[in-house]
């Protein structure tokens, strides 16, 4: 009886902790996004995980700077773009900027608000999104439970074991 409880104990003190951690991502001065679309290849592969600043003075954004920023595309579905800020205009003292992708000679067809920018890119993880993925689907999630309940019995069923001689002094 006393292997469940600590088991249990263990089960409720990873969620605590992952509630703790989950809630300082939310307050984090950086976001991770998983990129699905080459636009910016080469510099940013596709499941790429870029870092991306929340926390940033919109009025220092420079041209050449990589934005991630809400839009709307063509079909109506709301997304997170992350391309290069290639003009900034400044119209009744109000930023807004035309973005670039990598390797293209046009502007998108988009302009952003300041309110629709996320932020500045900080940095990348390459080749991390396809993991990222699989926790976030269902099946992944359950995966990581099973897996994480798994190693929470073992650690708790080796204390228990029976010791020899030689590990007791």
């Amino acid at each position: 009886m006393k292997i469940k409880s600590k088991l249990v104990l263990g089960v409720i003190k990873f969620i605590s902790f992952a509630a703790i951690f989950l809630s300082i991502l939310h307050w984090s001065p950086f976001v991770m996004y998983r990129i699905v679309s080459p636009s910016m290849q080469p510099i940013i592969q596709v499941n790429d995980v870029v870092i991306i600043s929340r926390w940033i003075d919109k009025s220092e954004i420079e041209v050449g700077d990589i934005i991630a920023f809400h839009t709307t595309l063509l079909d109506q579905s709301e997304v997170i773009v992350v391309h290069y800020v290639h003009e900034i205009i400044i119209e009744n003292e109000t930023l807004s900027f035309k973005t670039i992708a990598e390797g293209q000679t046009e502007p998108d067809r988009w302009i952003i608000e300041q309110n629709d920018i996320v932020g500045v890119y900080t940095n990348k993880i390459s080749g991390i999104g396809r993991l990222l993925e699989f926790f976030s689907s269902l099946f992944g999630q359950v995966v990581l439970v099973i897996n994480l309940v798994i190693i929470v019995a073992w650690l708790y069923m080796d204390d228990k074991s029976p010791k020899t001689k030689h590990e007791k002094k």
